[in-house]
Order: structure tokens, then sequence, then C-alpha cells
């Protein structure tokens, strides 16, 4: 079962205010952070290499724009690679680019 990393980061992070005892403002600018950060909307935000590919994860004409951008014009998702995507929640896209990089180095060497 995979656990959501960025929600267990956060979890260990309020343990740690609450032992240093800071403000709650402090905790409720954190915790628009993470939603930020796990709220992507795959249709409409800007996409760059640092984007964490979350559990709402979709395979959108933004999304194939930005491959295209790192992969190049050949760029095309294939059932492999959209599986390896949905169950890559927590990594960024720019490691999905490279993913997908390198699977295209394998298949050219076969």
């Amino acid at each position: 079962m995979k656990v959501n990393f960025v929600f267990l980061v956060f979890q260990l992070f309020l343990t740690i205010l609450n032992l240093i005892e800071i403000s709650m403002i402090d905790i409720i600018q954190v915790t628009k952070e993470v939603n930020r950060m796990t709220k992507v909307d795959w249709h409409k935000n800007q996409i760059d290499d640092n984007t964490v590919i979350t559990r709402s994860y979709k395979s959108t004409q933004n999304v194939r724009r930005y491959f295209k951008s790192k992969c190049g014009e050949n760029f095309k998702f294939d059932r492999a690679f959209m599986q390896w995507m949905k169950a890559s929640e927590g990594v960024t896209m720019g490691a999905a680019a490279q993913e997908w990089l390198s699977r295209q180095q394998v298949n050219d060497a076969s």
C-alpha cells in the first residue's frame, strides 16, 4: 500500500511544531502550502520539473505539452507509461520525463 509521503511529512511537521510551540498563524500557512502542493489542476496549472505527481494525476493536454517540451515532439503516452505515472505519486514530473526518455532508449536499443 502506498503511503502519501506529503501527508506523513506534514503530520510529522505539525508534531514538531506543537513540541516547539510555534504560533497558529505559522501552522495555518504551512497547511495552505501543503494543500497547494497536493491540489494540482492538471488541466490548468503550470507544470515544471518540480511539480509533484499527486493522487489526482490525469494525462491531460497540459501534461502532454509538458512532456513534449522535455522529451521532444515524438512523445506519446502508452499504456505502460500511463500506468507508471498513476503508480508514481510523490515523484516529480522531471523524474517522470527522465523515465520516459530512458524507456525510449531501451525501446530504441531493441
